[in-house]
């Protein structure tokens, strides 16, 4: 399946990113795996992880210099594993390179890979594409993930940090 952003690029045989993505968070029954560049501050994003976390799912995400994201999405990230919930947050920090990927998988079923940051910007105004992948090609994005989150740090909740821009 085809998911793009921009009101403009949708039309038949097109979903919009943020529909299948909020659609997948609440169809998650067992984990949900985020590996991204940047995740702005979103309402409906962070119910829908919520929700997800609340549930019982476990989430484990992957952020391009976590010190670096917006002070909102980090406190919110923090405050979703501060409830009891199984939550693991990785700052991806690794000298001259950057985590650039922008991927969802849930359940290692079903995994949204594409060019939209995880925000509104991303999600709803720039024009973006990308596709939802089912099967052996989301277990390998899982896979994919799982690398680089062992690549990363486990992110330390409570520390500062400077909410800059990468």
């Amino acid at each position: 399946m085809i998911v793009v952003s921009g009101a403009e690029l949708l039309g038949p045989g097109l979903r919009s990113f943020d529909s299948v993505l909020l659609e997948l968070l609440d169809r998650a029954m067992d984990e949900v795996q985020i590996a991204a560049y940047l995740m702005d501050p979103w309402d409906e994003l962070f119910t829908a992880l919520r929700r997800t976390v609340d549930r019982g799912v476990s989430l484990r995400l992957v952020l391009n210099r976590m010190r670096q994201q917006d002070g909102r999405t980090v406190r919110f990230l923090c405050g979703l594993g501060s409830g009891g919930g199984r939550v693991s947050l990785h700052d991806f920090d690794l000298p001259n390179s950057i985590l650039h990927a922008k991927v969802v998988v849930v359940d290692r079923r079903f995994a949204l890979v594409g060019s939209a940051n995880l925000g509104p910007g991303g999600l709803h105004r720039n024009y973006e594409m990308g596709a939802l992948l089912e099967g052996g090609d989301a277990w390998r994005a899982a896979g994919v993930i799982d690398r680089l989150i062992g690549l990363s740090r486990t992110f330390q909740c409570g520390r500062p940090h400077d909410g800059s821009r990468p």
